[in-house]
C-alpha cells in the first residue's frame, strides 16, 4: 500500500506534534470531520471513517472529495492548504491578526489556523487534538464610544483586538461581527472554547 494511501477501516492518526508536523481537527456543527496535517509544509488532510459514513457526511469542496484516501498536496497543486487558507482573512487583516496573536511568520497559516480556526467565520471549525469545543451563549454590549476607539486604532491593530470573537470575517477589508438588537451593537460572544479533555 502506498504512503498516500490510508487503511479504509482505520481513523486517520494524530501524530505527535515534533516542529515539522502539525494537526488539527476540522469539525462542523460540532461533528468531527477530518484531520488536517501539515509535515514541512505540505498539508494534508483525511476525513474521519465516521464522517465518511455518515448519510449527512460531505465533501468540504469538490477539490476535496469525500474519500477514505489522504488529500495530500503537491509541490505546486495545494487543494487542501488552498482550502484551509480561505477560511482566514487576506493582506493587511492577516498581518494584524498575526501580530495580534504573536505569530512570528504571518504567512504561516497554519498557526493563524491553530490559533483563530475554532472561531472560524465559515462552517468548519480546527481545534488542537485533544481540545473540545464548548459554546457560551452570550452578547456584549457595544457602546459607540467603544466601536470608535476601534475604528481610530486602525490600521495598527484589528477590530477584533478587544473582541471576544477575535477571528476576522475573510476577505481583505476590515469587518467586526455585531448583532444590532433594539438598536444596540453588541458583540457575539459565542466563541468556542476549546479545552484540553
Amino acid at each position: 500500500m502506498s504512503p498516500e494511501r490510508e487503511d479504509q477501516d482505520a481513523a486517520p492518526q494524530v501524530l505527535a506534534r515534533p516542529e515539522s508536523r502539525r494537526n488539527l481537527i476540522a469539525s462542523i456543527n460540532d461533528v468531527e470531520v477530518g484531520v488536517l496535517n501539515a509535515d514541512d509544509d505540505i498539508w494534508s488532510f483525511t476525513y474521519l471513517p465516521s464522517w465518511r459514513e455518515n448519510a449527512d457526511g460531505y465533501p468540504l469542496s469538490p477539490a476535496l472529495p469525500l474519500q477514505a484516501d489522504v488529500l495530500r498536496d503537491g509541490g505546486t497543486r495545494r487543494p487542501v492548504q488552498w482550502y484551509f487558507d480561505n477560511l482566514l482573512p487576506e493582506e493587511g487583516q492577516r498581518t494584524l491578526l498575526a501580530r495580534d496573536a504573536a505569530i512570528r511568520n504571518e504567512a504561516d497559516a497554519f498557526a493563524l489556523l491553530a490559533h483563530y480556526g475554532a472561531e472560524s467565520a465559515g462552517s468548519v471549525t480546527l481545534c488542537q487534538p485533544g481540545a473540545r469545543d464548548t459554546h457560551e451563549l452570550a452578547e456584549r454590549p457595544l457602546p459607540d464610544e467603544a466601536l470608535q476607539a476601534r475604528i481610530d486604532a486602525l490600521p495598527r491593530v484589528p477590530l477584533t483586538h478587544d473582541a471576544i470573537k477575535r477571528m476576522s470575517l475573510a476577505g481583505a477589508q476590515h469587518k467586526l461581527a455585531v448583532v444590532l438588537r433594539d438598536d444596540a451593537l453588541y458583540e457575539p460572544a459565542a466563541a468556542r472554547r476549546p479545552r484540553i479533555s
